[in-house]
């Protein structure tokens, strides 16, 4: 699959963030520009970096960025448990 003019979503435990594949470098390194942190620049990943899964890491690709944002949108969205636990708290503040 090549990854030239993708976009990324790259997660851990810890944090996540996203950009675009610019350029394949050669040996299994691509240039990347991210865009998912405070001042966006570009750097170099490397496949495995990208894709092995391990240390609680994972990547998803995306054809448009229509797609990514959608993504970003639906892992920023509060799921219902955590809907559930706000309002517990709103009415233990109420007590």
């Amino acid at each position: 699959m090549p990854l030239v003019g993708k976009y990324f979503f790259f997660s851990t435990d810890e944090y996540y963030t996203y950009g675009k594949v610019l350029e394949n470098l050669g040996e299994g390194f691509f240039l990347v520009h991210k865009t998912g942190c405070e001042k966006p620049y570009d750097c170099i990943y490397h496949l495995a970096q990208l894709t092995d899964g391990n240390e609680g890491r994972s990547c998803q690709f995306f054809e448009t960025e229509v797609e990514l944002q959608d993504y970003i949108e639906w892992v920023q969205e509060p799921s219902e448990t955590d809907k559930k636990k706000v309002l517990k708290l709103v009415k233990n503040d109420e007590d």
